[in-house]
């Protein structure tokens, strides 16, 4: 099935989050099921791609949409594969269908249940925590550009 919506409930010590996500492709069986979520790219190869996942949080997406199947279908734990396919927008359209490894899935499952706790807390305190910073401060590049109109204007 294609862009499957997915609602479920994550149990959190703070509380219960409801959560949702749409899953790209999804193929759901009496014992397992398989989830496909496809990423355009303009580079498929390794390197840029795990960039791409760390960058975009991709880790954390697999761990919530395998986290998903496995609460409305806890018969499927345990059974649940998850795969990406990086296709590249331009010719000759290369493509990259890759699979979590072990590392991956662990660091997406901790950031997971990292955000599903953050956000139980929010709604048990009613505090939203933002941005704490007082000052800002211009970047290096634009003190350069000063310093470099300034000495073009002399």
């Amino acid at each position: 099935q294609s862009e499957l919506a997915a609602f479920w409930n994550e149990l959190a010590p703070k509380g219960v989050v409801a959560c949702r996500g749409q899953l790209d492709h999804a193929w759901i069986r009496d014992n397992s099921a398989d989830i496909l979520d496809l990423k355009k790219c303009a580079d498929a190869s390794k390197g840029a791609i795990e960039r791409s996942a760390e960058r975009y949080g991709y880790a954390m997406q697999s761990a919530a949409y395998r986290r998903a199947v496995s609460i409305i279908r806890p018969d499927l734990a345990g059974r649940i594969r998850f795969r990406f396919a990086f296709v590249e927008l331009e010719p000759p359209y290369a493509h990259n269908v890759v699979e979590p490894d072990g590392v991956f899935s662990e660091i997406g499952e901790q950031r997971w249940f990292g955000a599903v706790n953050k956000w139980a807390e929010c709604i048990a305190t009613n505090n939203w925590p933002a941005y704490a910073d007082k000052f800002i401060s211009a970047p290096a590049w634009a003190l350069n550009k000063l310093i470099n109109e300034m000495e073009e204007a002399a």
